[in-house]
């Protein structure tokens, strides 16, 4: 009878677990849907921010691009500025002397 009664009492426990699963399925079941729509709103952020970035990205390239022109044009002047001072050196280190 030990048998019957173990079995009979696994039985028992198993129909408990599943009683205990079918309470707790509704309430896991609106964590998985809470769970779901979050990721969902979380892609369409992403997503909107991938859209933003895609926009801004040809403002980043010309930004770049003009920065580096004006960097340039600052070594250039800054060249010629050299030059120019240099030259006037030349000329006043002539008539001083």
């Amino acid at each position: 009878m030990s048998n019957i009664d173990e079995i009979s009492r696994t039985l028992g426990a198993i129909q408990a677990d599943i009683a205990n699963i079918k309470e707790q399925l509704p309430s896991m079941s609106k964590k998985m849907d809470m769970i779901t729509f979050s990721n969902i709103e979380q892609s369409q952020k992403i997503e909107n921010t991938i859209r933003k970035l895609e926009e801004i990205e040809p403002i980043i390239e010309d930004y770049t691009r003009n920065r580096q022109r004006a960097f340039g044009a600052l070594a250039v002047i800054t060249g010629l500025a050299g030059l120019g001072g240099a030259f006037l050196n030349k000329i006043a280190g002539i008539f001083i002397n």
